[in-house]
Order: structure tokens, then sequence, then C-alpha cells
């Protein structure tokens, strides 16, 4: 098991909390989880040598073997030009990955829910990539850290 040091989980999530434009409803220890996923699979995508990473979080994480959501360390690994794909969701991987050979561009998946009591949609899935003009720009759009779910 990859054993990670408290010091270096803080300084990913001290990064992500400093770069954020707005905080709803978390404190820096919520984020130590999710570096600590982010810090396993770069390690696990550098070992296998892998284009692309997929997980079903909603099974795993209601079945005790994920202890967060992969939301930050999917927007992480798509800033470093890694394909981040929910629900292990193959189709919109294939788009993504085709998406990022032909254009460099990143993407991401979307199931909108029409809400017609409300007159609104609700866009499910909580990581959109923060690289959107390329996987080689250096420009970067501001997200939110919030709660999920």
């Amino acid at each position: 098991m990859i054993e990670y040091r408290l010091s270096r989980l803080k300084e990913v999530a001290e990064r992500w909390f400093k770069n954020a434009k707005r905080i709803i409803d978390r404190k820096l220890e919520d984020l130590i989880e999710p570096a600590k996923l982010y810090l396993a699979l770069k390690e696990l995508i550098k070992e296998r040598k892998l284009d692309a990473v997929r997980i079903d979080r909603i099974t795993l994480y209601h079945a005790g073997f994920l202890k967060t959501w992969p939301c930050l360390a999917f927007m992480e690994l798509t800033r470093e030009g890694v394909i981040c794909g929910c629900e292990a969701d193959l189709c919109s991987m294939a788009i993504m990955l085709l998406m990022k050979f032909l254009k460099n561009i990143p993407g991401y998946i979307n199931d909108p829910s029409p809400d017609m009591d409300k007159g609104e949609v609700v866009y499910y899935h909580c990581q959109a990539p923060i690289n959107p003009y390329g996987y080689d720009s250096k420009s970067f759009s501001p997200y939110t850290i919030t709660p999920v779910h």
C-alpha cells in the first residue's frame, strides 16, 4: 500500500484551497482524502503508463472502497493531461480520448436532468476541466470547491 506523508497531502490540499475562486462549506482538512486519492491515481497512471482513468465512484463510495469522491483528483489529473471519467462511463471516455488526440482539448461528462417543476436543468457530475483551452494551456478557469451530494 502506498503511504503519503501528511505534509505532501497538505501541500496538494493547500494548493487547491489557495487557487479556488470560492470555497463553500469546506475546510482544508476535508481535502486530505481527495489529495490522497489524487496522489494514488497519479502513481498508478505513471506505473501503468495510462492515458486515462475512470472510476465507478458511486458504487465504490457506497460500498466503502473509496473514502472520498474523485472530483478534485480528476480536476488535477485533467490539468496534467490525463483523461478522467466518472461512473466508469466508457463511451464518454472514448470521445474524450479522441478529442485529446485530435484537438488536444479536454472534455467532461455531463448528465443533464430537467426539473420541470422548478424550470431548471441540473447538471450531474461535479468536475469539469479547468484547462478548457487545451491540455498545454497555462490559462486555467476559476473553480469552486463545494460539498458533493
